[in-house]
């Protein structure tokens, strides 16, 4: 019976991630900024859809995702241009997710995040202009 119970709890919180980040995306942003709590739930609905989570796997990551994303809050609320701790958080983050996702899992991961830090560093230089001497 406990079991049983648990899985019931883990399937309503999976539902009601799902649910709240569809009517988030139905509500205009202001001035683009989340909470840490909306930004965690659509980090995590992202892995889930890309990762193929478990359901105890998605309860898992959401809990070290909003932590991250409260941590990287604070630190931008301080306005700190330490980029050691910001470099210490994102690893305390991925060191959290390696115990939590399969080894599969977390290469996939990985190979994603090292894509997006690619896709976000083009974009960064569309705007600037070339020099030719």
């Amino acid at each position: 019976m406990k079991i049983y119970t648990s899985k019931i709890a883990q399937g309503i919180t999976i539902v009601m991630l799902l649910l709240s980040q569809i009517v988030l995306s139905q509500q205009p942003q202001r001035n683009n900024k989340q909470t840490p709590e909306t930004l965690a739930q659509s980090m995590t609905l992202r892995m889930l859809q890309a990762l193929e989570l478990s359901e105890d796997q998605v309860v898992k990551v959401f809990a070290i995702n909003k932590t991250y994303a409260e941590q990287m809050a604070a630190l931008r609320k301080e306005k700190s241009r330490d980029r050691d701790r910001y470099k210490e958080v994102t690893e305390t983050h991925r060191n959290s997710l390696k115990k939590v996702l399969t080894k599969a899992q977390f290469t996939k991961y990985k190979k994603l995040m090292t894509q997006r830090n690619q896709n976000r560093n083009k974009r960064s230089r569309r705007g600037k202009r070339r020099r030719y001497n």
